[in-house]
Formats: C-alpha cells, structure tokens, sequence
C-alpha cells in the first residue's frame, strides 16, 4: 500500500506503461528528515469548548539530497505524534484536535523523533451561559433553551449599504451561536410573526466580543415595530466596563434602556445590531424578552 498510480480516463481509455527495478534502498546519502506541521508555520485559532472540527493539516518533511537540493514530501499524518500542552483544553486523537475546555494549549509533532516545525495555538473560549428562567416568562428569538418565534431572517443583506456577513451557522454539539464578521449593522425580522412584549420586562442578549476593542468602540442595540416606535441602547465600555474582556457579555436590559421605545404598544418586529465600524466580528446567542 505505498505505492499509488492514479488517472483520469480519456474517452474511457487509459494509460499503458512499464516500470523496472522498483526498489527501496538506504543509501546513506539522505540528510536528517526535518519534518513541519501546519506548513512550518506557527498558526493560531480561536474556537469554543466542545467544537471537535480542529485537524492539523500541512504534514510533511524537507530532506537534504546528495546535490544539495532541499527535497519536500509530504508525509502521512498516522507516522506523527501530536502533543498537547494542555490536554485540560485540547487533546489529540491522531491528527484530529478535541476542544474539551476553555483556555489555551498549543499542538505540536514529531516524525520519528524529530521536532517538527510549526504548532497550532488553540485559543478556546466558553459557550455562553445556559439561560435558566422558565419558559413561561420568556418570549425567545433565538436560543437553544426555549421554542423560538418564527422570525424571516438573522441577517436580511440589506443591500446596498450593509457589509455584515453571517448569521445562525455556528453549531457546536448541538449549541448554535450567530456569528456577524464584517459588521456595521445587520438586522433580524419576524415582520409576518411580530412579539407582543407588553407583557414583557426585559430584553436579554449574550454578546461575545472576537477582537481587541478601540477606544470609543461601541455596538447599538435597537428594538423596533417598525411603526414608529423604537429604541437603542448603547453598548460600550462606559455601558457595560466588561466589554473589554473579549469574554461573553450578558445584557439584561430593562425597557427603559431603550429610549423611544413603547413596549405598551409594541408588538416588535425587528432587532437591529449597529456598529460604529471599529467592530468586525461578534458571536450572539440567546436573544428573548422575558418578565
């Protein structure tokens, strides 16, 4: 099994050829392999505790041929060793990273003995916080805890001024997150199943930060029924100082928060997230008014 000849057929045909004295031989002339990982480069990644879709790819060695030339092959990933410096937040199973709890550990392989280059950072964070208030008291938008109202979309593309990409396409284990990149203001709608939050209190929202913040940095929160009635509140560090902690960030906003929003008379129909264009990328997950 470790010799392959493979092509495509032309017209149904294929190829015919000979080979002679195909042999493995130890010469001696080879220099020491110098194997690499994720291509000889030192690589980071940010992912969630629980997410098993890591692989170390870039697999190979360079080996020094009797003229002088520097030789790469790749090499099949099952003759590595990987090794994790933390297995309390990454462990290794082949080439294949598990990401079993929040913080940092960095991946790292060896070829027969030999230290490869390159490693994979793996910088994990926590899955926002399970909700616990009863189902009773909580009209949810999106959140793995409760049934959600119908809504059109988590991001209409608003064209032609919005940049924001993504929306509910995060999944880890079952737990799904939004994830906005390139943000400047993106909405979700539920116009045909409006949510009558008279009987409501409290909008809540996880928001998670993937990026040092500027200062002056801030992300808008707006409510709207597209009737007339609306409100925004701020998020900054003057707001809320834990939004410089690149950590989740639970909002539990009384409606008085919101400014210009009627809640007595609002059956609302869109959440708006706003940028002031310093914040590319952030995770969302459970948004639901509650009493």
């Amino acid at each position: 099994g470790m010799l392959f000849y493979s092509a495509g057929s032309i017209n149904g045909y294929g190829y015919t050829f000979w080979i002679d004295e195909l042999r493995f031989e130890k010469l001696g002339t080879l220099g020491n392999a110098m194997p690499f990982i994720k291509n000889g480069l030192d690589v980071s990644s940010s992912v969630f505790a629980g997410d098993t879709s890591l692989s170390i790819d870039g697999l190979g060695a360079n080996y020094s041929l009797p003229n002088g030339f520097v030789q790469a092959v790749n090499v099949n990933k099952q003759f590595f060793n990987f090794t994790s410096s933390n297995t309390s937040v990454a462990t290794t199973n082949g080439s294949v990273v598990a990401i079993v709890g929040s913080g940092t550990s960095v991946i790292k392989g060896s070829l027969a003995g030999n230290a490869a280059t390159g490693s994979l950072t793996v910088n994990s964070r926590p899955l926002a916080p399970i909700p616990t208030l009863p189902a009773n008291k909580v009209k949810s938008v999106f959140s793995d805890s409760y049934t959600n109202n119908p809504v059109e979309y988590y991001n209409g593309y608003w064209a032609p001024y919005q940049t924001t990409l993504g929306q509910d396409d995060i999944n880890i284990n079952g737990n799904k997150m939004i994830k906005y990149t390139n943000l400047n203001f993106v909405g979700t709608e539920f116009q045909g199943t409006p949510i009558n939050i008279s009987t409501m209190t409290h909008f809540h929202v996880d928001i998670l930060v993937d990026e040092a913040l500027q200062s002056g940095a801030k992300i808008q929160v707006k409510l709207d029924n597209l009737l007339g009635s609306s409100g925004t509140f701020t998020l900054n560090a003057a707001s809320v100082p834990a939004i410089n902690n690149t950590g989740w960030i639970s909002l539990d906003l009384p409606f008085n928060q919101f400014p210009g929003l009627n809640p007595a008379t609002t059956n609302l129909k869109q959440i708006v997230f706003i940028t002031d264009g310093t914040v590319k990328t952030i995770f969302v997950d459970n948004m639901y008014f509650h009493n």
